[in-house]
């Protein structure tokens, strides 16, 4: 199951799950909003509500959790 969630992450989204991984280590319980939060300083807000970025996020939420 691992390895089937990690091929579904791109080298950007492997990036991505390496922030996750970061945010969660540090014990807040907002970890995932800083996460958010974090992707929204880096690539504007208007990326945020674009369904297709949302989609691309509920994806890669799956398969950190998977992974995870």
């Amino acid at each position: 199951m691992k390895q089937v969630a990690l091929r579904l992450l791109h080298q950007s989204q492997r990036e991505q799950v390496a922030e996750l991984d970061q945010h969660k280590a540090s014990g807040d319980s907002n970890w995932f909003i800083d996460f958010c939060n974090n992707r929204v300083r880096k690539h504007g807000h208007q990326l945020v509500t674009h369904p297709k970025f949302r989609l691309k996020n509920l994806y890669l939420v799956a398969a950190y959790l998977a992974i995870r």
